[in-house]
């Protein structure tokens, strides 16, 4: 049975993981120009410290003792030019394994949770425009899409 919790540092080892897996699988695999999947051996410590500290949140899917899934929340604003306070729901990995369970789900329904716990007025994801399984799941959770990123490479192609 998936429970959903509320990471702790003792858990960052597992968080880490998860948030590698993410990036091999859905960066690598959408944006692969713009990619390291080796930046964890770099910073991947100090993003697991950050992401477990201040306004923020990381959300745990668990089997037994087994991590399956991570949701990072951010929070920020209110701003002088947009005066809401934001819940960013900034990664979201569910295992293979463990995807069409309703997981990715309680992930966001917990995130949500939290956002309004915190005050938050408004909650946002970007998702990569060809992941139409991602925008078709986050669509079913209620976003919609507010504003578009349009991106283009400048210079030589990297090698």
């Amino acid at each position: 049975m998936i429970h959903i919790d509320v990471a702790t540092p003792a858990d960052t080892g597992a968080f880490l993981a998860s948030a590698v897996a993410l990036v091999a699988t859905d960066a690598a695999r959408y944006d692969p120009d713009a990619t390291d999947v080796t930046w964890s051996e770099r910073t991947g410590q100090a993003y697991a410290a950050g992401a477990l500290s201040g306004d923020n949140v990381v959300l745990l899917a668990r089997e037994d003792d087994r991590v399956v899934g991570h949701l990072v929340g951010r929070l920020s604003g209110p701003g002088s030019v947009h005066p809401v306070r934001v819940a960013e729901l900034e990664s979201l990995y569910v295992e293979p394994g463990s995807r069409a369970a309703g997981t990715g789900s309680r992930l966001v329904e917990a995130f949500l949770a939290w956002a309004a716990e915190h005050g938050a007025d408004r909650a946002t994801v970007t998702a990569y425009a060809a992941n139409e399984r991602a925008l078709a799941f986050y669509a079913r959770h209620g976003f919609a899409v507010r504003s578009v990123t349009l991106d283009r490479a400048v210079g030589p192609p990297r090698a």
